[in-house]
């Protein structure tokens, strides 16, 4: 059954449409796959694993869009860890649109990260966030490049004081991200002048 319209969607009914793990991978035969993009109405259901099966099968992929039309009320079950599988084995992604629980810190140390450098947009949509500096130094560490973080509020405005009282959440999410956004380039900025610095000392 096709959903039309928003009108169709509510809380009973919505769970049912979900697009789950085991749909995606249906997909993960198309391994030269370079763009994919797969948008729900109501949302996308992953966990850490599958998203290590989606970074591994499509390790050519440039764009990966994993889109829902409106937040779904559950939080998503994928946290910021899965970004290092994506960091590990897509060396070509440039853009990629993911909801995930940034409210979990990943357990990766970012001392044995690797670098992905091409990576530069990241569409963060609905995703959760508490700790914008502790995630700022995560993404800094595997996505040197990235330059623009973009939220599901990335259009609206979140100045206005009728929207401040209706979306206070969301607009407390979009806030700290493009705080994380801002942090990045200081960051990456930072680790290039410790290398200098920590070579430099190696030759004298």
């Amino acid at each position: 059954m096709l959903l039309d319209d928003y009108q169709h969607i509510d809380s009973s009914t919505s769970p049912d449409y979900l697009v789950r793990s085991d749909s995606i991978r249906f997909l993960l035969c198309f391994g030269n796959s370079t763009s994919v993009t797969i948008v729900s109405m109501v949302g996308i259901s992953l966990d850490n694993d599958t998203v290590a099966e989606m970074a591994r099968a499509w390790h050519r992929i440039e764009v990966l869009t994993l889109s829902s039309h409106y937040a779904f009320p559950a939080h998503p079950r994928i946290n910021p860890q899965c970004l290092d599988f994506f960091a590990r084995y897509c060396p070509h992604l440039s853009r990629l649109c993911i909801t995930f629980d940034g409210t979990i810190l990943p357990y990766t140390s970012t001392a044995t990260c690797v670098p992905q450098e091409s990576l530069t947009h990241v569409a963060v949509e609905y995703s959760t966030i508490s700790a914008p500096i502790s995630v700022a130094r995560f993404l800094s560490a595997i996505f040197p490049a990235l330059e623009t973080i973009d939220t599901d509020r990335e259009f609206d405005d979140n100045e206005d004081l009728d929207a401040l009282a209706l979306y206070t959440e969301a607009i407390g999410h979009h806030r700290h991200w493009k705080e994380v956004e801002t942090l990045i380039p200081h960051l990456v900025a930072v680790r290039a002048e410790e290398r200098i610095r920590v070579q430099s000392s190696l030759v004298t």
